[in-house]
């Protein structure tokens, strides 16, 4: 788990490298869920649309793995759960009590739009 950092010093001190879009600053739309409140890491991208069909299983071992954390562009549901038993950070846009479909997309490694920031 990385320390306490502010985010403006991260920045002033990695300007170069985001000016060269290596590193990406993702706009503050997202809450703050789990029991890690800052992460940093490298990235895969898994997109769901109207579906969490394979999403436990592919999230399962990449926290076994060492994982820091995932992003969320979307909805989550079951906060309680991802407070008390995650010990990964997990950004969301927002709450939702809705259940997700099991038929829709499901994607791997594709490019996405987060937070205002092309994710590849």
């Amino acid at each position: 788990m990385m320390g306490s950092i502010k985010v403006a010093n991260a920045y002033d001190a990695n300007l170069e490298l985001a000016k060269s879009g290596e590193i990406r600053i993702l706009q503050p739309i997202f809450n703050i869920y789990g029991k890690r409140r800052a992460f940093s890491a490298r990235f895969s991208v898994l997109r769901r649309l109207n579906t969490t069909s394979g999403l436990r299983s592919f999230l399962k071992p990449k926290t076994k793995l060492g994982w820091a954390g995932i992003v969320v562009n979307g909805c989550i549901r079951d906060v309680d759960e991802i407070n008390d038993g995650c010990d990964i950070g997990v950004r969301a846009m927002a709450l939702h009590a809705e259940k997700p479909g099991k038929k829709g997309i499901a994607e791997e490694h594709v490019p996405i739009h987060v937070g205002g920031s092309m994710e590849l």
